[in-house]
């Protein structure tokens, strides 16, 4: 696979782009739900396309005098609006969620295949010189007891869990910080 990140965001850019996550951030904590991997677990799955007859059960539950306390007209309407509104939401935010993973796991082993690149010529060199032996040392031990585990990235491993709808380990599940 050829080298694909070639540039970078400028720190304009990474400012910029924060600030504008930040205030989307800002407006979801203020009208959104943050789930548990277990609650998610415990909702259920709504059948595809039931929002094509909400409205028309909802006109006979009227006329039969049939109320829900926790399922008021104007609940069941909020519900559908933020259903609607996440929706066109969801596909935009997946596009550039992938966009960021993408671009973090290329940048992430194009570093790495540098860092072998580069290992493996001064390991060599290295069996000439001392000097240069003892200046690899460190990366050396790294190498030799350094974590090999497949996930063992924990920006991986907590995307992967959020992807499974599962908490990340370490992670409770409960916070909303970005």
């Amino acid at each position: 696979m050829a080298n694909r990140i070639e540039k970078s965001l400028t720190e304009a850019q990474m400012t910029e782009v924060r600030a504008s996550l930040n205030q989307v951030y800002d407006v979801f904590k203020a009208n959104c739900v943050t789930l548990t991997g277990s609650e998610r677990n415990l909702l259920p799955s709504a059948r595809n396309n039931y929002e094509k007859y909400l409205s028309l059960l909802l006109q006979i539950a009227n006329d039969c005098n049939v109320n829900l306390q926790q399922f008021s007209p104007e609940a069941i309407a909020a519900d559908l609006k933020m259903q609607a509104d996440m929706s066109l939401l969801l596909d935009q935010l997946g596009t550039l969620y992938t966009m960021a993973l993408d671009s973090y796991r290329a940048a992430r082993a194009e570093g790495w295949k540098a860092f072998l690149g580069l290992y493996n010529i001064l390991n060599i060199l290295s069996d000439q010189d001392a000097e240069l032996k003892g200046r690899m040392k460190t990366i050396v031990d790294f190498m030799a007891h350094g974590s090999r585990k497949q996930g063992s990235d924990p920006k991986e491993a907590k995307d992967l869990a959020q992807l499974k709808g599962e908490d990340a380990p370490g992670d409770e599940g409960d916070s909303t910080e970005p």
